[in-house]
């Protein structure tokens, strides 16, 4: 009798934030100068260091859904949701939510994708806010830049979970969140920083 392969626990795993996420998250009175996306078409593009770019807009231009921040225009890459592409097309080359895998974005998809992949787990990191969420921190409206970085998509997608939680520190992420039920029952605990997809809860 074979012996059963255990699911694959990932801890460097990356999300592209949902193309709705400040918009939806953000409080009303941030959200016409809040991070939002658009379709633009791309000349060049170059990066530069950490998370500069020299880039250019040409409407005939390759297509790519950017996110629209201050003054900054972040250009969606192919590389940063290359799931799907052959290796040689894993390129710095523009991308739209149309042309991605919708795993690299949208939380049941994701762990429809983890089921095929045998994930347990998966810590996953922001794309457009930078690891750290040093988008935010570096612009020039702080309020702002602080009510953007209380939503940023930093997911944690668990498909089965046996660990006790605190329940004190998880009260008070609650708070910020909101719930939604998945159809496979999972319980999808969407918060301020933080998102968890539980297949089997564990309530505290």
């Amino acid at each position: 009798m074979k012996a059963e392969l255990p699911k694959i626990i990932s801890v460097d795993d990356h999300v592209v934030e949902p193309a709705h996420l400040w918009q939806t998250w953000l409080p009303s009175k941030f959200r016409d100068r809040g991070p939002r996306s658009e379709r633009r078409g791309i000349g060049s593009m170059r990066h530069v260091g950490g998370g500069t770019y020299e880039q250019t807009f040409d409407p005939n231009g390759p297509q790519a859904d950017c996110w629209i921040y201050e003054d900054l225009v972040y250009i969606n890459k192919r590389h940063v949701a290359a799931v799907g592409f052959d290796r040689d097309d894993m390129t710095m080359s523009p991308i739209t939510y149309d042309e991605m895998r919708p795993g690299c974005y949208e939380p049941k998809a994701r762990l429809a994708d983890m089921d095929i992949n045998h994930d347990e787990a998966s810590l996953s990191f922001p794309t457009f806010p930078r690891f750290c969420g040093q988008t935010f921190t570096e612009a020039k409206d702080r309020e702002l830049g602080e009510a953007c970085d209380s939503v940023k998509a930093v997911v944690i997608v668990v498909t089965a979970i046996s660990v006790h939680l605190d329940q004190q520190m998880f009260a008070v992420r609650l708070d910020a969140g909101a719930l939604m039920t998945g159809e496979r029952g999972e319980l999808a605990l969407e918060l301020s920083g933080l998102s968890l997809y539980f297949e089997r809860w564990h309530g505290v």
